[in-house]
């Protein structure tokens, strides 16, 4: 694959492009891999209640309903490369004031500015790499997401259980600068500068990434993005009740979105899963099976780019669905009926859930 040096230069800028989604999942875990600093007899915040955790674990998420309103806006009017530059700065600040404060308002305060990245990653992310992909990478490249959100994931869970509260937050924010250092080298989306009939630049774009100057490759090229993501009549928000694509098409986005993020609990599985594996088999130290958790995670992002193209999308969701609900169904079965080993069958539960 990586024979052809355009493919190449695809790839190298999805993964710029996806240390986004990598820093999603570094703050999405965040308070569930500073778990042991902050019930350590050192810890850096001093004693934290039950309270102050439950907030540093959503405040992202209520942070990130301000973004909605801002990103999508942003890539249309400025462009994706410098709407993913914008993007990196909420999550540098945020990390500079955790490396220089130990004061718990600052950190609430820190987490919250990093949350208004959240949408934003998964936005301009997902579209900036749809939009510089080839047709035969288009899907490859599309799947990187999830696994740069498992990678970010088992990361920050891996690395906390060997290094120092302020050495992890230097490192996070190396990893941010080195974002915004390489985000300066890739090039504009070609479909953005399409939109704006500035077809040189767009030339442009496509030449560095599929590495070529012949013209006949360029115009396929950019006749093959205007067919895939150019909309000739804008649409507008009366126009989805209006219109029964457009409607049907919102209320299965509607419900797959409340379904699999909201119903499930997988959010906040993922966000306080150290505090539930503790709860679970009662153990002080769970970095370990914290990192085994995330793994699984990892393992699970790999197992469903296999799964979903053998079942079909709609097959592999239900399906999805279902597990959930049987898993959930035994561990709260297990809460109330005393059975032998409910603690290690429902942990086991809880890494086939993330799985």
């Amino acid at each position: 694959m990586f024979a052809n040096p355009g493919i190449l230069r695809e790839c190298c800028a999805a993964v710029i492009a996806n240390m986004m989604s990598f820093a999603l999942g570094l703050i999405t875990v965040w308070v569930s891999a500073c778990r042991h600093y902050f019930h350590s007899d050192n810890s850096p915040l001093g004693p934290v209640s039950t309270q102050y955790i439950s907030w540093a674990g959503s405040i992202p998420f209520l942070s990130a309903l301000l973004g909605l309103f801002v990103w999508g806006n942003l890539s249309e009017r400025l462009g994706r490369k410098p709407t993913g530059f914008i993007l990196g700065l909420p999550f540098t600040i945020m990390y500079i004031l955790l490396c220089v404060s130990h004061n718990q308002t600052v950190v609430l305060v820190a987490r919250f500015i990093g949350g208004f990245a959240n949408v934003g990653c998964i936005m301009c992310v997902t579209l900036y790499v749809k939009e510089i992909a080839s047709a035969e990478m288009r899907h490859k490249l599309a799947n990187m997401f999830s696994m740069s959100f498992a990678l970010g994931s088992v990361y920050i869970i891996a690395v906390s259980a060997f290094v120092s509260y302020d050495t992890l937050h230097w490192i996070l924010l190396s990893i941010n600068l080195l974002y915004l250092l390489l985000v300066c080298f890739i090039p504009e989306s070609p479909v953005y500068h399409i939109k704006n009939n500035d077809f040189q630049k767009a030339r442009k774009s496509l030449e560095w990434l599929r590495k070529t100057t012949d013209e006949t490759v360029l115009n396929s090229e950019i006749k093959t993005l205007k067919k895939l993501f150019i909309i000739e009549s804008s649409i507008k928000f009366l126009d989805i009740f209006r219109n029964k694509y457009y409607f049907k098409s919102m209320l299965i986005a509607t419900f797959l979105q409340t379904c699999i993020l909201n119903a499930t609990a997988f959010s906040c599985i993922i966000t306080f899963s150290s505090y539930i594996i503790q709860s679970l088999i009662v153990v002080r130290d769970v970095s370990m099976y914290n990192i085994a958790f995330t793994i699984f995670q990892l393992f699970g992002c790999l197992a469903s780019f296999f799964v979903s193209n053998i079942l079909g999308r709609r097959t592999f969701i239900v399906s999805t669905c279902i597990t959930y609900a049987v898993f959930f169904f035994v561990i709260g079965l297990y809460s109330y009926i005393p059975i032998p080993y409910h603690d290690k069958v429902s942990l086991v539960l809880i890494y086939l859930f993330v799985f």
